[in-house]
């Protein structure tokens, strides 16, 4: 991975009953899940990328996203 890679997040969020939505970032944005990455986040583990959603700027892992420009 590298900076200007165009990446997808892997995780689906399970629906939850009663009607109550998932509260992580990209549920409660309405996000279409995909984006740039822009840099390598500040990290201890320098396993975090800093990638630019359609619904702004998110740190996520590595294990967190693949990437769609292969």
């Amino acid at each position: 991975m590298r900076p200007g890679d165009l990446v997808k997040v892997k995780r689906e969020c399970p629906r939850l009953p009663f009607g109550l939505g998932c509260q992580c970032f990209f549920c409660s944005h309405d996000s279409n899940r995909i984006g740039l990455i822009v840099a390598r986040a500040e990290s201890p583990a320098n396993d975090l990328w800093t990638v630019l959603f359609d619904a702004g700027e998110w740190d996520v892992a590595e294990y967190e996203i693949e990437v769609m420009n292969k």
